[in-house]
């Protein structure tokens, strides 16, 4: 259905709202805000309400307009504050022209400078240094952001210390944080970790190919982005042998560095594209030793299980030992292969 059938039935609605919202963002454009010629002036009739400095009752209106610092409680469209807010905001458009501590609920929240507390809405932006929650589909920070981000897209301009949960998450730099989401982005890292499907660390993080055999394909490549504490593994594998020849694979991994070779044991699922389905849940114990020029010589033993029953079964060519146990089929085997460090964002 389109958008015309719906809008005639709140045009009222809709025309307060937006012309509520645009004469409130002007005192935004002003250097100084002038909202009030007196500022000590006392305008409350419930349909916008104009508040000199430390008012000492709630607001409660369409529009509050409230002139230098305020603390209680902002509740109507609009509310708009010129100095600094202490207290409760909560309507579509929550706007504190200098910092910001309390709760803010609606649909858009902003902060000219600091933000201490809770802030609910689907656009949650303060310009310097942040702390404590944001919750909405866009929460940004232009400085230093702790506490927690959950939303669609997630993004801080410098530090970040705590949460990043959402599609898109990024952090100038990431101190004692946790990034989870679809893709992470970190210019460095320090003491923190990206689950995501693409996880990407520009300074301090991990990317590498390799290429070997493995025990159910005779070749196979992988490509791996993230961290080392914690990476993310795209594998290809290919058997001229059978008919469905090429197969892919998903999975994670964790590596930790010693003096000339790593440790870094993974797990991975293997599905091949056509034919019969056939699906492989693998654990990978990888030994790499060090050689010259970021190459690594990769030496893996590894346990594949397959169900039983009606899927197809892959027959191993390089196992050491199979066995079944209920309705799965289990094969210890073997991998080799050369593993190559890359520097795409400027990790190794």
């Amino acid at each position: 259905m389109s958008i015309n059938m719906y809008f005639p039935k709140y045009p009222l609605c809709f025309f307060i709202f937006f012309i509520c919202l645009s004469n409130q963002v002007q005192a935004l454009q002003l250097q100084e805000p002038q909202v009030l010629r007196d500022s000590n002036r006392i305008h409350y009739t419930v349909v916008h309400n104009i508040v000199p400095p430390n008012f000492g009752f709630p607001l409660i209106g369409l529009v509050n307009t409230a002139n230098g610092d305020q603390r209680h409680v902002q509740a109507g469209v609009v509310n708009t504050n010129t100095g600094h807010f202490s207290g409760l905001q909560f309507g579509a458009a929550n706007i504190a022209l200098k910092s910001f501590r309390g709760l803010q609920a609606g649909f858009l929240n902003y902060a000219g400078s600091q933000s201490n507390g809770l802030r609910f809405a689907f656009v949650n932006t303060t310009l310097m240094n942040s702390n404590g929650g944001q919750f909405g589909a866009l929460n940004t920070t232009g400085g230093n952001h702790q506490g927690i981000q959950l939303g669609m897209l997630n993004s801080v301009g410098k530090k970040m210390t705590g949460i990043q949960f959402g599609l898109f998450n990024k952090a100038s730099s990431a101190e004692n944080a946790l990034q989870i989401g679809l893709i992470n982005w970190a210019d460095t890292s320090s003491n923190s970790l990206s689950v995501a499907l693409i996880p990407i660390v520009r300074k301090g993080g991990y990317t590498a190919i390799d290429i070997g055999i493995s025990e159910f394909y005779p070749l196979q490549s992988s490509f791996k982005l993230g961290m080392r504490r914690f990476y993310s593994s795209f594998s290809m594998y290919y058997d001229p042998r059978v008919e469905s020849s090429l197969a892919y694979a998903f999975g994670m991994g964790f590596g930790k560095k010693f003096r000339g070779w790593e440790l870094h044991p993974e797990i991975q699922t293997i599905r091949n594209f056509s034919g019969e389905a056939v699906t492989i849940n693998q654990f990978m114990l990888n030994f790499l030793v060090d050689l010259p020029s970021n190459f690594q010589l990769m030496l893996t033993p590894s346990l594949g299980l397959q169900q039983l029953g009606g899927e197809s079964i892959k027959s191993p060519w390089l196992s050491i030992y199979s066995f079944e146990k209920d309705d799965y089929m289990g094969d210890v085997g073997f991998r080799a292969g050369i593993r190559y460090k890359l520097n795409i964002f400027g990790s190794r």
